[in-house]
């Protein structure tokens, strides 16, 4: 069995991107940050709101880039572990739909925030069949422990 594990923010802290092993591919942002958008914000309304779009610039930004690396290895994996923020929700999972991404393949990682809208948008694109599993906001707890199991067991159930 093959995996990928796509994330905006960091999985396994300082590890490149690309094959861990034989079974797993990573792909994360890990330049030393826990996460790519900017969490707690302070200010007046506008202040908040332009650090917010902000935030969702550079996710979409990273999750553009990660699909770029992903597509020329994607046929190879049998499930793809994709976590879905508030920040980048709409982004990576249109761009999951985009590359052709089998909805069997894809389980899809959910923090609570504004989850409605990423239920909505999962079905939106196609995936309405895909496994969905809920996580703590940033979803790295939830993606470290499901690297984990699968390289120490090789599956993921």
């Amino acid at each position: 069995m093959k995996i990928a594990a796509i994330s905006y923010n960091s999985i396994l802290s300082g590890r490149k991107n690309g094959w861990i092993d034989e079974g797993l591919f990573l792909i994360q942002n890990d330049p030393g940050q826990v996460f790519l958008a900017q969490q707690h914000v302070t200010g007046t309304i506008p202040e908040r709101a332009k650090v917010r779009t902000q935030g969702i610039s550079k996710v979409e930004g990273a999750v553009m880039s990660h699909w770029e690396t992903l597509i020329e290895v994607l046929p190879q994996f049998d499930k793809v572990l994709i976590y879905v923020g508030d920040s980048g929700s709409k982004h990576t999972i249109r761009y999951a739909s985009e590359h052709g991404l089998d909805a069997a393949k894809a389980i899809f990682i959910l923090c609570d925030c504004n989850e409605n809208k990423k239920r909505q948008l999962i079905r939106q694109y196609g995936f309405g069949e895909s496994e969905v599993i809920m996580c703590e906001c940033g979803g790295q707890l939830t993606m470290l422990r499901l690297v984990h199991k699968f390289q120490n067991t090789g599956s993921l159930n």
